[in-house]
C-alpha cells in the first residue's frame, strides 16, 4: 500500500536534509566560519523538528483511535475502521438474520440513528439491541435497523424494506431527528459561520468542508497528527454546537416545521398499527445538555402520549447527572456502554412482557 502524500513527503524531506546538509557541509562547505557554526546549529534544529514531526505523525496513524460526534476527524474514521463491526449485508452493524434463525422465534427491531447502532460503543455487544437480546432469550430475535446521521424518514424506511415482519418496534428518538424537516424549509442551512454550520447528506448531517479552512486543506486532509490538533481547536473556540441546539429549538416552536416533523413520526406510528406491530419509544436528551433539550423532548413525549403510543422518556431519569457519566467522551456525546445498560434495565418490565409473550407463543 503506498503511503499517503503527506506522510510519503515527510518521510522523504526528514531523510533528505540530512543527506543534504551532510554532503553542503563535507564537500562544499568547509571552511570553518561563524556562519557555518550557524547554519550547522540551524540544520540540527530542522531536521530534530522534522523526526519529531514524523514520529507524532506515526503515532498518531499507528495508536490514536478515538470517536468523536462528527465522524469525518482522521481519528474517528480509524476508531469505524476498527471497532464499528460487523457489517451485514443490509449495511447495519448487526449479525446476519437469514430467515432460517428467525424461525419459531417472535422478532424485535430497534430502530434509530448512531445512538442505537452504538457509535462511540466499542464492542458492538454493549449497546442496547444486544442486551435486550441476551435478556430476551431465545424465544426473541433482536434486530438493529439503524445508522448514523439518520433520520425519522429515513428510519421509517429502514423499517418498511426490512424483508422479514417484526412482532415489536422499539424506536430511539432523539431532538436532532426535526433536522430534516427544518432543512427542507431553509432554516437550518450550510455556513461556515452562522446560525447552523451542518449540512444534510445520506450518511451525516455533517461535513467537514463546512468548516475547514481551504488554505490548509491538504494538510488537514493528509495528516493525522494536523488534522486532530486542527479539529481538537475547532471544538475549543467554534460554538458551532450552541448554534445548532438553537436552531432546533427553533424548530420545534415553528409551526410548519413541528407539524412536518410529526406527520413523518405518525407514519412510523400508522404502520405500527396497521400491522400489528407493538410501538415502543425511547426519548433520549442531548446529553451534553439535559437542560437545554428538555422542552424539546418534553414537547415530543406529549405527542407521543397523545397518540397513545408508549414512551420511555430518559429526561426526567437522567436529570442531574454529568455529561462525563452519560457520554463516550467529552468528544462524543453519545450514549456510553455503562447508560446503555441503564436504559436496558429501565426497559426492565418492556422485557418481561415480551419474555411472556414469547413463553404464551410457545
Amino acid at each position: 500500500m503506498m503511503a499517503p502524500p503527506a506522510t510519503a513527503i515527510l518521510l522523504l524531506t526528514a531523510f533528505a536534509i540530512p543527506l543534504i546538509a551532510a554532503i553542503v557541509f563535507k564537500l562544499f562547505w568547509t571552511t570553518p566560519s561563524r556562519w557555518r557554526t550557524f547554519a550547522q546549529s540551524l540544520s540540527l534544529s530542522l531536521i530534530t523538528c522534522l523526526i519529531m514531526l514524523l514520529v507524532l505523525e506515526l503515532y498518531f496513524r499507528q495508536f490514536v483511535i478515538a470517536s468523536d460526534n462528527f465522524g469525518f476527524i482522521r481519528v474517528s474514521q480509524a476508531w469505524f475502521h476498527r471497532y464499528y463491526h460487523p457489517i451485514n449485508s443490509f449495511g447495519y452493524r448487526d449479525v446476519e438474520h437469514p430467515e432460517s434463525s428467525l424461525e419459531g422465534k417472535r422478532v424485535l427491531y430497534v430502530v434509530g440513528d448512531s445512538l442505537m447502532a452504538g457509535q462511540g460503543i466499542d464492542d458492538y455487544r454493549d449497546r442496547l439491541s444486544s442486551i435486550l437480546q441476551d435478556r430476551l432469550g431465545d424465544g426473541w430475535a433482536v434486530i438493529n435497523i439503524a445508522k448514523p446521521g439518520w433520520t425519522t424518514e429515513q428510519e421509517f424506511k429502514g423499517v418498511r424494506t426490512y424483508p422479514h415482519k417484526t412482532d415489536e418496534i422499539l424506536w430511539e428518538y432523539y431532538p436532532n431527528d426535526i433536522e430534516s424537516a427544518a432543512i427542507r424549509h431553509g432554516y437550518m442551512k450550510p455556513t461556515a459561520s452562522g446560525d447552523v454550520a451542518f449540512l444534510q447528506g445520506e450518511g451525516s448531517s455533517v461535513t467537514a468542508q463546512a468548516f475547514k479552512d481551504p488554505r490548509l486543506s491538504w494538510i488537514i486532509d493528509e495528516s493525522y497528527a494536523f488534522n486532530y490538533f486542527y479539529w481538537k481547536f475547532f471544538q475549543i473556540r467554534d460554538d458551532t454546537a450552541a448554534h445548532y441546539l438553537e436552531a432546533l429549538r427553533k424548530s420545534f416552536q415553528r409551526r410548519v416545521t413541528w407539524e412536518e416533523h410529526t406527520s413523518a413520526l405518525d407514519e412510523m406510528i400508522s404502520f405500527s398499527r396497521s400491522n400489528n406491530i407493538g410501538l415502543t419509544v425511547v426519548v433520549f436528551p442531548f446529553l451534553q445538555d439535559l437542560e437545554g433539550s428538555a422542552r424539546m423532548t418534553s414537547k415530543v413525549v406529549d405527542f407521543f402520549d397523545s397518540r397513545g403510543v408508549a414512551t420511555l422518556d430518559l429526561t426526567p431519569v437522567l436529570a442531574g447527572r454529568r455529561p462525563d457519566e452519560l457520554t463516550v467522551s467529552r468528544a462524543d456525546s453519545h450514549p456510553n456502554a455503562k447508560l446503555h445498560r441503564e436504559v436496558a434495565d429501565l426497559l426492565g418490565p418492556y422485557v418481561e412482557r415480551l419474555r411472556a409473550q414469547a413463553a404464551a407463543r410457545s
